[in-house]
């Protein structure tokens, strides 16, 4: 990575995993009898809100701030800024699979973190729910859309139902 920013993002990622690490190792005591377990859904939250807190957080929302807003942000913008920032790390996924313990490439992610910043346009993707219709198909495509028979766990990695149960639980979706 050749920018602040890329450098910034390395040491969040790494302090991030380190955090939830520290805290899976303390939410699973060795050798006692008695203890209250932490589900992983919290021991997810707690270290990602701690980390959002922390240092490495706060060098890459003003790296950010530096680079794409180098006249300077108004009052306030920092902090939203700063959740804007958040908000994008939990949707995206990263900190599932850092919890997960699975590779995340700083790269790719700064690739994806620098588009969500200079976006100027959105794809909206609209869902309706057939209930008690029956196709002989499983996808019926009518040029602008289609109808697709989706199944559970299809559902609830488009609405990201983990996700949103971990940091949003009143945006989760029901897919039954």
């Amino acid at each position: 990575m050749d920018t602040t920013i890329g450098h910034a993002l390395a040491r969040y990622l790494e302090a991030v995993k380190t955090e939830i690490q520290n805290r899976k190792s303390a939410a699973r005591p060795a050798n006692v009898r008695l203890a209250v377990l932490i589900s992983e859904n919290q021991i997810l939250l707690h270290a990602v809100e701690h980390a959002e807190k922390g240092q490495e957080f706060q060098d890459l929302v003003r790296e950010v701030a530096a680079a794409y807003y180098p006249e300077g942000l108004a009052n306030g913008s920092l902090s939203t800024l700063s959740r804007q920032s958040g908000d994008f790390f939990r949707l995206s996924g990263i900190y599932c699979d850092l919890f997960d313990d699975q590779p995340v490439q700083a790269n790719e992610q700064l690739a994806r973190f620098r588009s969500s910043l200079g976006a100027r346009t959105r794809t909206i993707t609209y869902y309706a729910p057939i209930e008690w219709v029956y196709f002989s198909k499983e996808t019926i495509r009518f040029g602008e859309f289609e109808i697709r028979f989706l199944k559970t766990a299809e559902m609830e990695a488009i609405f990201s139902n983990r996700i949103r149960r971990i940091f949003y639980p009143w945006a989760r979706v029901s897919v039954a």
